[in-house]
C-alpha cells in the first residue's frame, strides 16, 4: 500500500513526519483500519508550502504560487 501525503500551507517539513498535523491524523487513521500484514510505503511530499499569508503582500504573493508548483512537481516524480 502507498500513503503520498501533502502538507497543507505553512505547514514545515518537520512538523508530524514531514505530513503535517492534518494529513498526519488522516495517515494514522488509515494505518490503523488496515489488515494486519498489509506494508504500507509512506512518502511525505519534500516542499516548501509557503503559508496563505504570503498572498496578502503583493511582493511576495509568487512565493505562494511556487510553492503549490514545487509541490506538484513532487507529485509528478
Amino acid at each position: 500500500m502507498l500513503f503520498v501525503g501533502v502538507r497543507g500551507s505553512g505547514e514545515t517539513a518537520s512538523q508530524d513526519s514531514g505530513y503535517g498535523p492534518e494529513v498526519a491524523a488522516i495517515r494514522n487513521s488509515f494505518i490503523r483500519h488496515l489488515p494486519a500484514g498489509v506494508a504500507v510505503h509512506e512518502v511525505p511530499l519534500s516542499y516548501d508550502a509557503a503559508p496563505v499569508s504570503v498572498l496578502l503582500n503583493p511582493f511576495t504573493a509568487g512565493e505562494y504560487l511556487q510553492s503549490v508548483q514545487g509541490g506538484e512537481a513532487e507529485l509528478r516524480i
